[in-house]
């Protein structure tokens, strides 16, 4: 298979991330690869899952669902079983080394007043880095929020990081939006281990880039307010920071 120089060929499966599911539906789509090794394996995450079936509960999901830990498989640290999965399956058709792609994520694939209510909040935001950073700790490579820009009309449907007013053109950006710029423009591109920076109700994670250190704070409690001093490593040697994480937030901190 030829392909465009710095294109990546993936293959994946767009369904079904569950533990009864995943693996053996790559097993499917690798067993007909033919020698054609991909650059990548991808897989969609909904962590909520689909709830707009007749029989579901019209107040499911909400913003007590997107959680860390617990509800099933239905969590943010999941994300580690899935990208297990996805390189252990790989490795058993045969294909080296593949780069991890989260081609599609968000709250819940949905169309409900409820999933477009909770994914309209800054709990959104918070779920949003969450997941990137467990990711990224996971192994995987790539995490892409889905969509990117929607008519407004498309209300409850997935909502994107931009919703575009039909008539007049207006975008109006949603919370989670504003943490990719965070993470464009005031976070570092090497990743720093944290070690005992996730707990149940705050996390801190770190980065470096060419000239700064990083620390990126979310503390998920609706209204406590989380002080804890760290040792970090610098450049110039060993530092204490006394860190206030406010109440449901997410921040990040240069030094």
């Amino acid at each position: 298979m030829a392909l465009k120089p710095g294109l990546t060929y993936a293959v994946g499966e767009l369904a079904n991330w569950g533990p009864s599911q995943l693996g053996s539906y790559l097993d499917v789509v690798l067993g007909g690869l033919n020698g054609n090794q991909p650059g990548a394996v991808s897989d969609h995450w909904y962590m909520l899952r689909d709830w707009g079936q007749a029989t579901s509960d019209s107040g499911y999901p909400s913003i007590d669902h997107l959680v860390v830990a617990g509800n099933g498989n239905n969590n943010i640290a999941y994300l580690s079983t899935i990208a297990n999965t996805l390189r252990a399956t790989a490795a058993a058709h045969g294909v080296s080394d593949p780069k991890l792609f989260i081609g599609e994520f968000g709250t819940s694939w949905s169309a409900t007043a409820a999933d477009a209510a909770m994914a309209d909040r800054l709990a959104a935001a918070l779920f949003s880095a969450e997941a990137l950073e467990t990711g990224k700790a996971a192994g995987l490579d790539s995490m892409q929020w889905f969509g990117l820009s929607d008519p407004s009309s498309f209300a409850p449907w997935v909502p994107s990081l931009i919703a575009v007013d039909d008539t007049t053109g207006t975008p109006q950006v949603r919370p989670q939006y504003y943490v990719y710029l965070m993470y464009k423009h005031l976070y570092g591109n090497e990743t720093v281990v944290v070690t005992g920076g996730q707990q149940a109700d705050w996390s801190i994670y770190a980065s470096r880039d060419s000239s700064k250190d990083y620390l990126l704070l979310i503390n998920r409690t609706a209204d406590t307010q989380v002080s804890r001093v760290v040792k970090v490593v610098t450049r110039a040697g060993d530092r204490l920071l006394r860190l206030t994480l406010m109440p449901h937030s997410v921040s990040i901190v240069a030094f």
